[in-house]
């Protein structure tokens, strides 16, 4: 015997399409919370690190672990000419990715993570970096007052 389908009424097809509304409207991207989501963790690598005898197959980064020093050399490492206040080339948010990742990565330096990382990975952190650098900036620029 076959089965017989229910066609969904009037209501449960009105129901139905208001779930999947409500589920496609997302919140506005929020460049702080975003910097805040993204500004430590672990990044899995698609393609292995390999420094000696040792292969890193992920990288802990950390960075609000980094210094303003240590975060403004880690954009100088990357700069190419363009200086931007508020926004940074690819070659900065690797750096600074770089930065991060050796900070809180044990056995890895930043030019270890820069000239190993491969392709794929590289561009995952760069996205990150910005992330974070981008949210960063806008809720520091929220700290200052006029007096």
């Amino acid at each position: 015997m076959s089965e017989i389908t229910k066609l969904p009424n009037a209501e449960e097809k009105k129901a139905e399409e208001k779930a999947e509304e409500k589920a496609q409207k997302k919140a506005p991207f929020n460049p702080i919370e975003a910097a805040e989501t993204v500004s430590k963790g672990k990044f899995k690598l698609k393609t292995p690190i390999k420094d000696g005898e040792t292969e890193y197959t992920e990288l802990k980064y950390d960075f609000n672990a980094l210094t303003a020093w240590e975060l403004a050399k880690a954009i100088d490492t990357g700069t190419t000419g363009r200086n931007d206040v508020f926004n940074i080339t690819d070659a900065q948010a690797l750096s600074l990715f770089a930065a991060a990742a050796a900070k809180a990565t044990e056995g890895l330096d930043a030019t270890d993570i820069r000239e190993r990382m491969g392709a794929a990975d590289g561009v995952a952190a760069m996205r990150v970096a910005s992330i974070f650098f981008n949210g960063s900036s806008l809720a520091g620029s929220l700290r200052f007052t006029k007096e």
